[in-house]
């Protein structure tokens, strides 16, 4: 079953995401107390939890029983790794730096998340190769959950672990977010975001919310996300309870949309659904669909203000990702579909 609110969400997640970084690339930081801080710093913690739900959701009774770790691992390479490939590969023509082989074969295996964090290439992309980082203990989590959930819980508990360490002995409000960025990338300080779209997922089996309660709480965890009393540097929003209490809002959030149904409003839904299917190529092709509009503009020599320069990076953003996503992402997914196996079933007496 689809899971519509979500893609919702992570369309409307993108956009922001998008927004956010075109404005700090035009004007430079933003303090804690800033909407655009906020969602820079957690709009892609959103992203885990939602990816974390929704695998979860397909795979908990699916992966050992009907469909192999192995194609588990397929279908997210395929998902995942050709268009993290083409950003990369674009990215390394049209800049004027040379990159070592060694960083070039970390961002083409993926792999950079484990071995050097800071060495991804495409702008944004460290994010994706945390998400390759999680899917690789994913069965780990979806095997102790079928067979012995304790262990689930303990597992659960040790990642949780992780993300307080990283607030409260980590991360420092003394120092700016970039000079403790390979510390904020750092997947062992993301993974719990990622582990929380699962608890999430199990709280909904146990929790389920009306439609207007959910819409309250909605509509509460997003002004508490908005307004909840933050100042100064941007990294007061990383650290200490800040960070475990701006975990709880994006939880809620995505706890409460799931329980929202904007499927009756038929120019809503296509909108969002829209946005959700096409949002890891507006993630990934944001960043390059900027220094295009920036190229344009400066070219051209048209005198246009950072409005003017937002919707022309944003049509740009949404059209290429329109396109790749109908002309490249679904075909190659459906091309590594065919190497797909079921797992191998063993009869006993």
């Amino acid at each position: 079953m689809r899971l519509n609110s979500l893609d919702y969400l992570r369309g409307l997640a993108a956009v922001g995401i998008v927004v956010y970084h075109f404005n700090s690339w035009s004007f430079g930081a933003y303090d804690s107390g800033s909407i655009l801080s906020r969602f820079g710093l957690y709009g892609v913690s959103i992203f885990y939890m939602l990816s974390g739900l929704t695998l979860f959701h397909i795979y908990e009774n699916k992966m050992f029983k009907n469909e192999s770790v192995n194609s588990f691992f397929i279908k997210r390479f395929f998902r995942i790794m050709p268009l993290l490939w083409l950003v990369t590969t674009i990215t390394i023509l049209g800049a004027k730096v040379h990159f070592e082989i060694v960083r070039i074969l970390l961002n083409y295996s993926g792999l950079f998340s484990i071995f050097s964090p800071t060495s991804y290439i495409a702008g944004g992309a460290w994010s994706i190769g945390n998400e390759i980082s999680f899917y690789l203990v994913f069965p780990l989590v979806v095997f102790a959950y079928q067979r012995k959930k304790v262990i689930f819980f303990i597992l659960m508990a040790l990642f949780l672990l992780c993300h307080i360490y990283f607030a409260f002995f980590v991360l420092s409000d003394k120092v700016s977010v970039p000079n403790q960025w390979v510390s904020y990338i750092n997947p062992l300080n993301q993974v719990f975001f990622f582990m929380a779209g699962i608890l999430i997922y199990i709280l909904n089996k146990l929790i389920k919310l009306n439609r207007w309660p959910a819409i309250l709480l909605f509509v509460l965890s997003v002004l508490l996300f908005v307004y909840f009393p933050v100042y100064g540097n941007k990294s007061n929003l990383i650290i200490g309870s800040n960070k475990i209490m701006f975990t709880l809002f994006c939880s809620f959030i995505i706890w409460s949309a799931l329980n929202i149904n904007a499927s009756s409003i038929s120019p809503v839904h296509h909108l969002l659904k829209w946005l959700g299917e096409i949002s890891y190529s507006v993630y990934l092709l944001h960043p390059l669909m900027w220094k295009l509009t920036i190229i344009f503009v400066s070219r051209l020599s048209i005198n246009t203000n950072f409005i003017e320069r937002l919707i022309l990076g944003l049509c740009l953003t949404l059209i290429s990702s329109h396109l790749v996503y109908n002309y490249f992402e679904l075909i190659i997914s459906k091309f590594g579909r065919k190497f797909t196996v079921k797992p191998i079933t063993i009869n006993t007496p």
